[in-house]
């Protein structure tokens, strides 16, 4: 019935951004790179260091694989997480209390994005993203989720705007409203987003070298395998913010390369049964550290 209810407002939300034109998750205010080109490939690998998991392992560690593209009012995203689990002896998950996990969580995401003028300084910020995530194992089954966002700005000036608004997103087993709020200035030298659920600032040294500092929530959840020895055909909701720190090159005008260290905090990893019914309490990781590599060409 849950999974009927979702499909159901998935083919509505689709709907409503084939008649207006919505704006994908996590890009309400367009940057001055977005706007200066009709689109962008990029494609970034990170590289967490070992971590604690309370309650679920002595330390795992992640390898995530992020290739991403828009093109003008469209998005499209993708993600593989492969984990490598240490000390396997003392996990406990699901009722047999299973001491093996997941190797792989995947998702792929596509978004519309779109925006309207409300008079000579406001507009209107609107869109949807629609996604799968899935274990590797068993592709042919996932957590289809819709994510929707509306904001309002308002430009005091050609590079500077204030916006609010909210966010939110449907999944198999839950459902999650956060609010938009934030700032967002650029004048070739700086190019600032500051607000929640991320915060984006870059300063441009040169034409080829600039500096990112970015902090950001993100929250997904998986549908795990059939023959999953701790929940068949359950889901893992898997929450973080990461704070990082990227040195940018552009030896073109369109090509970069970013390298930079990263920190991932606020940790936490729940679980649900098949028929998506939450299953004990939450299971917190503690801080752990990264490097991210990233390289993107615009055209």
């Amino acid at each position: 019935m849950k999974r009927l209810f979702l499909c159901m407002a998935c083919s509505f939300l689709l709907i409503l951004s084939a008649s207006y034109g919505l704006c994908a998750e996590g890009q309400v205010v367009p940057s001055s790179k977005d706007m200066s080109h009709g689109g962008e490939v990029s494609i970034e690998k990170q590289a967490p260091s070992n971590v604690e998991a309370r309650n679920i392992a002595k330390s795992y560690s992640i390898k995530r694989t992020q290739p991403s593209g828009f093109y003008f009012n469209t998005s499209k995203a993708s993600g593989s997480d492969v984990f490598s689990w240490q000390n396997t002896e003392r996990m406990a998950l699901g009722g047999a209390g299973a001491n093996i996990s997941w190797d792989s969580l995947e998702y792929a995401a596509a978004g519309l994005s779109s925006e309207v003028s409300l008079g000579q300084n406001g507009v209107f910020l609107y869109g949807l993203e629609l996604a799968r995530q899935y274990e590797r194992e068993n592709p042919e089954v996932g957590n289809f989720s819709a994510s929707g966002t509306m904001a309002y700005g308002y430009r005091f000036d050609e590079n500077m705007m204030l916006k609010f608004g909210a966010t939110g997103k449907l999944t198999s087993v839950n459902s999650t409203v956060l609010p938009v709020l934030g700032v967002s200035y650029f004048d070739g030298t700086w190019d600032v987003s500051v607000g929640f659920p991320e915060t984006n600032v870059t300063y441009h040294m040169t034409d080829a070298l600039s500096l990112t500092a970015l902090a950001k929530y993100d929250s997904q959840t998986y549908n795990l395998s059939e023959p999953n020895p701790a929940y068949d055909e359950g889901y893992v909701e898997i929450s973080k913010a990461t704070a990082s720190l990227r040195a940018n090159w552009s030896p073109l005008e369109d090509f970069q390369l970013s390298l930079g260290p990263e920190m991932y905090f606020a940790r936490s990893t729940r679980f649900y049964d098949a028929d998506g019914d939450p299953q004990g309490g939450t299971d917190d990781s503690d801080v752990g550290y990264g490097v991210r590599a990233g390289m993107s060409l615009a055209f």
